[in-house]
């Protein structure tokens, strides 16, 4: 073991010695490894960044057909969200976001967003590819109170407005609406 240290020790030693015949060559080869480390990182990244566009392509050409099936059944369901929403009676008001919520939960089962819950749903999704999912979250989470309280829940018409609100924003983002 002595022999082998000794060997290597030497060899460390004479590439930092600039009179050494081999301090030369292996300062070629670090260049050239570094010249191939960037290439190789280069090729890591650019793939990344295709493989992230494939996926947007497949995310918008489902989404795609979500939004275009059916489209008189799909602007009627919402016309029936906005409808309760008008109403003075706040157990309507409650029906809003439970229907705005669930028709982003059934939008997210077409696209392919796996979970047993529009909230398991909803923190899988990347926000470089829904930016209103922020919002959709926070009306999701009003949503979670009213059906765990019940009729305890109070709501006011301008909180269940704000709330259907969310889920407008991100329905209009979505080209749903």
């Amino acid at each position: 073991y002595h022999g082998i240290y000794q060997f290597f020790k030497n060899v460390y030693l004479s590439l930092g010695d600039p009179s050494s015949s081999w301090s030369g060559l292996f300062f070629t080869a670090k260049i050239v490894l570094l010249i191939v480390a960037f290439i190789f990182v280069s090729g890591i990244i650019y793939n990344i960044v295709k493989i992230r566009k494939i996926g947007e392509r497949k995310l918008k050409d489902k989404l795609r057909l979500v939004v275009e099936s059916a489209p008189e059944a799909r602007l009627s369901r919402w016309a029936k969200v906005k409808k309760y929403l008008e109403s003075d009676n706040p157990s309507d008001w409650k029906m809003a976001i439970l229907g705005a919520d669930n028709l982003f939960d059934e939008i997210f089962k077409k696209i392919g967003y796996g979970g047993n819950s529009l909230g398991e749903r909803i923190l899988k999704i990347p926000m470089y590819k829904f930016e209103s999912i922020g919002d959709v979250f926070k009306a999701h989470l009003v949503r979670n109170k009213i059906v765990k309280q019940g009729d305890k829940f109070e709501l006011t018409k301008e909180e269940a407005e704000r709330v259907v609100g969310l889920y407008e924003k991100g329905l209009k983002e979505l080209d749903y609406i």
